[in-house]
């Protein structure tokens, strides 16, 4: 913590951790840091007794991949992107009230969505097909795989470049 210059906040937001985040931030701020706060990870809507998310629901119906088209695929990330979009609770906005609350530029909040979905096309990646890649292996945690293509796309979207420069 001493020797470092930017401090990633990153949680599934809850509650209880927002209560505490204003004072974290301001002994954060005093020690020198600047602050990146990320968002919560999009969430799939979950199916059945075993919580199955989207593209689980999907597999597990049809009982192959083979029958995975990239239009159907499309149709299962755009109904994801849905699930994220409707996931934008109360907690979304008071993260961002939070950080708009430090008019210091040392603060910036920044969202997974960035990365992990494409808003222009209203989709949120489950699978890279290219890369043999399912991103998710429940409602909301990343797979290994999942993890390697993400760390890939935040690089190529640069996505902290504005904060590490």
């Amino acid at each position: 913590y001493s020797s470092a210059q930017i401090i990633i906040l990153a949680s599934q937001w809850s509650s209880d951790d927002i209560k505490t985040l204003p004072s974290s931030i301001r002994k954060m701020l005093d020690d020198g840091k600047k602050i990146v706060v990320v968002g919560n990870t999009p969430q799939s809507k979950i199916f059945g007794e075993k919580g199955l998310n989207r593209f689980d629901k999907f597999l597990f119906e049809s009982k192959k991949m083979v029958l995975l088209s990239n239009s159907k695929l499309r149709e299962i990330e755009h109904q994801f992107f849905n699930d994220y979009v409707e996931g934008l609770s109360n907690l979304h906005g008071e993260l961002l009230a939070i950080v708009e609350s430090f008019s210091d530029a040392k603060v910036v909040f920044k969202e997974r969505a960035e990365f992990m979905c494409d808003k222009d096309e209203e989709r949120c990646f489950m699978y890279f097909p290219q890369d043999k890649a399912k991103v998710l292996w429940d409602y909301g945690h990343t797979t290994t795989d999942g993890a390697r293509v993400l760390g890939r796309l935040i690089t190529e979207k640069q996505w902290l470049s504005d904060i590490i420069q």
